[in-house]
């Protein structure tokens, strides 16, 4: 009996497992839906994303389709490096690269996420210029304006906000020209772009995108209405608006708290710690960063020696307390790239 996509999926990723390794043959279009399925949880459940993985990957070894089972292979690894694992996924990706018949971008991207989880922003860089070309050179306007939000991701986390922003606005451009089939990007990019003019300290810039576009970023759903009001705080934090900052920071907080986004609520605690270090308010601001430890444990970084350490000395004021939130905010967005992204 032929396997369909739709039966599958209304298995558990456990029982679909089971049934992919037990068939004989799986075709080369169920392959790439499953392959599909992988990539659209990678927001919404992390977990389940690398569960399906495993499906993906089983579904690589039964089907005659060599596309197909690149493709889904490499989707295997980049669930894998979502959750967490920067080793097995570079395996993963060459053995995805040597099943396709052809150069496919979608390597190149993956693996540009995988080097910027570990750090090597150059190397990502260099495989999001090769994507970029064979994105531009095939017409893929979508494919092109996710490759420089990703690029514009790399740049914020070297911290060069302008850079970032420069690719932000690129992808914003074309994003705008594809019409409704953009539009779910272009509301990520927006944000994104808002985040790293502040960052820059592009306060006027950032403050008119932010007036434009907060209705409709808003209407879209309570957790962008939610990221808006984050957005909001950071601005106001940087425009040293001390109580305007405080008031939409801890709303946004409260809200991400009552939609269970355990790291949204930490890095939201961190920029009110550090918010209350600036206004010489260190007690305070010793009792908002230690809030994060239930959140961390939540998210697993409670195992983190560094995380650990962190928290030790902040507790104990035996560290830099400015310097202290910056490095424990920087290690919880290594856990898990903090903006979306395409990949």
């Amino acid at each position: 009996m032929q396997l369909s996509l739709e039966a599958l999926l209304s298995m558990s990723p456990e029982q679909a497992l089971l049934r992919v390794c037990n068939t004989s043959h799986v075709s080369g279009a169920l392959c790439r839906g499953i392959a599909d399925h992988v990539f659209s949880l990678r927001f919404k459940n992390p977990g389940l994303m690398e569960r399906w993985g495993r499906v993906a990957n089983a579904a690589a070894l039964k089907t005659g389709d060599p596309d197909a089972a690149g493709i889904a292979c490499a989707h295997f690894g980049n669930s894998l490096r979502v959750n967490g694992d920067c080793d097995a996924p570079f395996g993963l990706l060459d053995r995805a690269e040597e099943l396709l018949p052809s150069p496919h971008p979608i390597i190149h991207e993956f693996r540009a996420s995988l080097l910027l989880a570990c750090r090597d922003f150059n190397g990502a860089l260099s495989e999001l210029r090769k994507a970029e070309k064979m994105r531009s050179a095939s017409g893929d306007r979508i494919g092109l304006a996710k490759v420089l939000m990703q690029a514009g991701m790399v740049y914020d986390f070297q911290q060069q906000p302008g850079d970032a922003a420069r690719m932000l606005e690129q992808s914003i451009e074309l994003l705008i020209q594809c019409g409704t089939e953009g539009r779910e990007l272009l509301v990520i990019a927006l944000q994104n772009l808002g985040d790293c003019l502040i960052s820059d300290g592009q306060l006027g810039k950032a403050r008119a995108l932010l007036n434009a576009i907060e209705e409709p970023f808003a209407a879209t759903g309570e957790v962008n209405a939610l990221k808006m009001m984050w957005l909001q705080g950071r601005l106001e934090s940087y425009a040293a608006a001390d109580n305007e900052a405080r008031k939409l920071l801890e709303a946004a907080r409260a809200g991400f708290r009552e939609q269970n986004m355990r790291r949204e609520v930490a890095f939201i605690s961190l920029h009110l710690a550090a918010l209350h270090y600036q206004f010489g308010r260190y007690a305070t601001s010793v009792r908002e960063a230690l809030k994060v430890r239930v959140d961390l444990e939540v998210l697993g970084l409670d195992q983190d020696t560094e995380v650990t350490d962190l928290l030790g000395q902040i507790a104990t004021r035996s560290v830099d307390l400015e310097r202290a939130l910056v490095t424990l905010t920087s290690a919880v967005s290594r856990s898990r790239q903090k903006r979306p992204t395409s990949v």
